[in-house]
């Protein structure tokens, strides 16, 4: 991809051991390092002893994840079945002896972090984590527990979830208005499957919450809750409410009806629509995030200072929800449309962000033709006039304009150059 120019109380009392590099169970390794966070992962953040004490560190939590004004925080614990004990005592002590302590471990990581006191991201303290950019507006406390037995010389993992049945028992009813949000492994896997993006994340783990909170619904378990989430369509709520502000603007005459589906089976193919339709959102969004890493690096290490602007877009085309990504890959197809603008042309087409309804997008697609006026070699140079133009003419309604110049091979993108500009920023 080419990246043309612009664009994150009391000391918690933990047993003093020696720590290992990570805290992630082995059965849940490769789930946390294959999953879409992981660039924006740590494992672990820990804090100083004071006098500091060689080799060994307070472990705040076993993983932790920061985007943008967001910070999760994960406590990992994991049960190893003894088989030749019983069972269901190891499940009941597991159940009210080690999950309230790891309920208890993320609240003093919690209250420490939001002291702002110094954390650091690894034991040795040595790196620190640095808060800056956008204010942390949310911490989310979340407990991923794995259990396992063992077949033959291998530890084999034991399904289990968290129905709401969970939270009515008394060891957890002590939940404030922030509650620590228990997710089985197998549980977590499927839904970050499903839920592949920040913003349906977070918004997923919101409708947990408040569905917790509520006490008067009743699931069987995480992945049942999950489609309770998408079948009663509040998976769409924020692109429902970004179309009627579009529509209040004038800039929309009617909502979609795929955001609206009126049955459970018509919202789940809704959704899967989306994600098929998204695809080619991901694709560019995942290929110019890893060109600009590349870019930053090189940066790096020719000492310079890298481009602020840069760190911005690492996250700016990876930060929308599924809804979103439908739109911005509909309005990347565009350009295959068998009634659209001829490949030898240009063609300028916007959309907004279903996610960020203050940001707008320009998708300005270059014409196939060497040499034509309005192929990248010519057209690239537009691109800055193009979003002051949009900045202009939107003044009041946005804050971001993200302008897209795309290349293409007969109508297939292959790469983009992307400028970001600040609304608000004055020249």
């Amino acid at each position: 991809m080419n990246a043309v120019s612009q664009t994150h109380p009391r000391a918690a009392s933990v047993q003093s051991i020696l720590l290992p590099p990570s805290q992630i169970p082995q059965q849940m390794a490769a789930l946390f390092k294959q999953a879409f966070f992981r660039p924006w992962g740590w494992d672990g953040l820990f804090r100083a002893y004071q006098p500091p004490r060689t080799g060994e560190a307070d472990r705040l939590c076993d993983y932790a994840i920061r985007f943008r004004e967001h910070l999760i925080l994960f406590a990992l614990p994991e049960l190893q079945i003894d088989e030749s004990q019983p069972i269901a005592p190891q499940w009941a002590s597991f159940r009210k002896q080690v999950l309230p302590k790891a309920r208890k471990k993320l609240e003093r990581a919690e209250q420490w972090i939001s002291s702002g006191k110094t954390t650091y991201l690894d034991p040795a303290c040595q790196r620190e984590l640095m808060l800056d950019g956008a204010p942390i507006k949310r911490i989310y406390k979340i407990c991923v527990t794995c259990a396992v037995e063992p077949v033959g010389e291998a530890w084999v993992p034991v399904l289990h979830h968290y129905g709401s049945a969970f939270y009515h028992e008394d060891s957890v009813l002590e939940l404030d208005r922030n509650p620590v949000q228990l997710i089985a492994a197998g549980e977590f896997g499927h839904m970050i499957q499903v839920l592949d993006n920040f913003e349906d994340l977070l918004a997923f783990l919101r409708y947990q919450e408040a569905v917790i909170l509520q006490d008067d619904i009743e699931y069987e378990s995480e992945s049942a809750l999950l489609e309770r989430f998408i079948e009663d369509g509040s998976v769409f709520a924020q692109a429902r409410q970004v179309e009627q502000s579009l529509i209040a603007q004038g800039l929309m005459d009617e909502p979609s009806p795929d955001l609206a589906p009126p049955t459970p089976a018509s919202a789940r193919a809704a959704f899967e629509l989306m994600r098929q339709t998204g695809k080619s959102w991901d694709e560019l969004a995942v290929a110019y995030r890893q060109r600009l890493l590349e870019v930053i690096q090189q940066q790096i290490q020719q000492g310079g200072e890298v481009n602020p602007s840069y760190r911005t877009l690492l996250s700016c085309l990876v930060d929308e929800s599924r809804a979103s990504r439908w739109r911005l890959g509909y309005s990347l197809g565009l350009r295959r449309h068998p009634l659209g603008v001829p490949l030898h042309e240009a063609m300028v087409t916007h959309a907004r962000s279903y996610s960020h309804p203050r940001r707008h997008y320009v998708f300005c697609f270059y014409s196939e033709q060497d040499g034509h006026p309005q192929s990248r070699a010519f057209a690239q140079h537009q691109l800055k006039g193009l979003a002051e133009q949009v900045k202009v003419q939107q003044h009041g309604w946005i804050d971001e304009v993200i302008v897209l110049g795309v290349s293409t091979v007969q109508g297939v993108t292959v790469s983009a150059d992307v400028l970001y500009i600040d609304a608000h920023r004055l020249d």
